[in-house]
This record gives structure tokens, sequence and C-alpha cells, in this order.
């Protein structure tokens, strides 16, 4: 029991320390600031740094990632509607798993404006998200959708749900659920016919 706890408060202090440092870094510029300005900025030593975070990269995504969802298990327990397809599924599976994110603070939306402005956080994020298609996947193909299909709408979907993130990001969509129905609409208006006009 002892161990669960100082688990749990390490955890929490993982927390406010990445939300602390991601605000030095939105206020300073991501590029501009060392590991060792930030630690002292927020009043930690470098080497206390290291041991919450391997890089710099991490400890700025680690406020954005600080929950961790789990979209597979969602997705593997919603229930098939009539005419469901995978990306009614996987749009139901990023609202249903994103539905507190919502009302993010302007604070929060300056470090999602920060990850999109800067090229090796934007990458980390996406290596991150790419890693959550095996269990994707396998949630569709556990709803009887063939696994070539499955893998390819896992892929597609991430990249809707990234997209989504940066227009709500960005401002351009005025709520993440208003920007994942958008993303998701785009992915189903792209079957359509072009036309030539």
């Amino acid at each position: 029991m002892p161990t669960r706890v100082r688990d749990r408060s390490r955890e929490m202090f993982r927390e406010r320390l990445a939300e602390a440092l991601s605000e030095v870094f939105v206020a300073r510029g991501f590029d501009d600031v060392t590991v060792a300005e930030a630690a002292r900025a927020v009043g930690i030593s470098r080497a206390t740094f290291f041991r919450y975070f391997s890089s710099k990269e991490d400890a700025a995504l680690a406020s954005v990632e600080g929950s961790n969802f789990d979209f597979g298990a969602v997705l593997a327990d919603l229930d098939l509607r009539p005419n469901d397809s995978c990306w009614s599924l996987l749009q139901r599976t990023f609202r249903h798993s994103l539905a507190g994110v919502g009302g993010a603070t302007s604070s929060q939306l300056d470090q999602l404006r920060m990850i999109h402005a800067t090229p090796s956080l934007r990458a980390r994020l996406s290596f991150r998200r790419l890693q959550l298609e095996p269990s994707l996947t396998a949630a569709l193909v556990g709803h009887g959708v063939p696994a070539d299909r499955a893998h390819t709408a896992a892929m597609a979907g991430l990249a809707a749900l990234e997209v989504a993130w940066e227009r709500w990001a960005l401002h351009e969509s005025p709520s993440l659920a208003r920007a994942l129905d958008e993303a998701f609409a785009d992915l189903t208006a792209a079957d359509k016919p072009i036309s030539a006009g």
C-alpha cells in the first residue's frame, strides 16, 4: 500500500511539474530554453528534471497527455448500432474518451499551439498517437471488421483525431467535439466524387 501512495504522489508531482515546465516553454519558446533553464525556472535541478522526464519533448507533451486515453478499450466496449461504420465507431470512441477535454483553459490551448508550431514536438506527439493503432485495430477486428480494413481505418481515424486537435488548438473550431465531428465529416465526404468545377 505505501508503494501505491508513493507512486501516486510521484505521478501527481510529475503532472504538476509538466504543467509548470510547459508554461515556461510557452512563455520563452520551446526551442529557446534549455533543460537547465526550464528546471531552474520551476525551482528544480537538472537532475530532478531527468528523474521525471527523459527529454524536453517528454516534459512538454506530458501536460497534454497527462491522461493516457485507452481508445482501444473504449472502442471494444462500444455496442454496435445499425449502420455503424468504422468511421462512426472511431468517432464515437474519440468523442466518448475526450468528453471531458472540451473545457480547456487558455493556458492549455497555448500549450497545444506551441506543440503544433514546434516540429520536434509535433513529430513526437504523432509518433505517440501512432502507438495507439494496434489496440484500435484489434477492437475493430473484434467488431467484425476485416484486419486490413481495420488497420487502415484505425490509421485514418488517428489522423482525423490529429486534425481535430489542431483545428481546436488553432481556434478553427469552438470545441474539440465539434472539431472531431468536422474531421470525420471530411473523411466521409472524401469518398464522394470530386466535381470538376
